[in-house]
């Protein structure tokens, strides 16, 4: 693994032009097949993670050739799930969060991305129970690899900094067929010295959708990084032990 800065940057550089060439080589029908997969496991999961109730989801809309496919997030609504999904702010770089009503209601944004239109919906933590990202790779202690924007670093970055506010998944790694463990609910946390608790973040679990050859023993990371708690493939669904999101 890379040791400085540099190293690391262009260890990235690399993995993601990998990625990114295979695949634009995985054939159309191929990658349909997949991601009907992927959408099949994803609402499988969130059926054993949130037991008789509908979560909020956190989506995305997949560009062409990515995992999930274009419309994950229709299929998440056609399982009975609200679904939320992020506009892209540039100045500064952020993401907003917006309800996805339908692809009707999308719309391309500079980069290509299709986007909601309608009211800023607020901070992604405090909108949704789940969050599932895009991702190009993931390591075996859940390291995320993205495209390199940084959005979704920043967005989550105070929900993993791991304070008493924010809940953990108590994941292990399981065979590919199997689904997420239940976390415990969430209490509200309470200041030393102050009276009244305030309530934690919605949010209680960060996944990511990847191809199965995405899946990596070791991904280049910065300390800034993400790493998720749950990886959504082909062929099922994946702990990552080390993780505490």
């Amino acid at each position: 693994m890379p040791h400085n800065p540099e190293e690391t940057r262009a260890a990235k550089a690399d993995l993601r032009a990998e990625i990114r060439y295979t695949r634009k080589q995985v054939p159309a029908a191929e990658r349909a097949q997949r991601d009907r997969a992927i959408q099949h496991h994803l609402v499988a999961a969130l059926e054993q993670r949130f037991p008789g109730s509908r979560p909020v989801v956190a989506a995305f809309s997949a560009l062409p050739g990515e995992p999930g496919g274009a419309d994950l997030p229709q299929a998440l609504r056609d399982a009975g799930y609200e679904v939320i999904l992020p506009v892209v702010k540039h100045h500064p770089r952020r993401l907003e969060w917006r309800t996805f009503t339908g692809a009707a209601g999308l719309v391309a944004n500079s980069m290509g991305i299709l986007e909601p239109t309608g009211e800023n919906l607020g901070e992604l933590v405090d909108n949704a129970d789940v969050a599932v990202l895009p991702a190009l790779a993931l390591g075996s202690d859940g390291t995320r690899l993205g495209q390199g924007g940084g959005f979704y670093d920043r967005t989550l970055a105070d929900f993993v900094a791991g304070d008493a506010s924010h809940p953990s998944e108590n994941v292990e790694v399981s065979n590919a067929n199997a689904a997420p463990t239940v976390a415990p609910a969430v209490n509200p946390v309470t200041i030393p010295g102050v009276g009244t608790p305030f309530p934690a973040p919605r949010l209680q679990a960060i996944w990511a959708v990847v191809d199965d050859p995405e899946l990596r023993v070791c991904v280049p990371a910065a300390p800034h990084d993400l790493a998720v708690a749950t990886g959504i493939t082909p062929n099922g669904v994946y702990h990552f032990p080390s993780s505490s999101v």
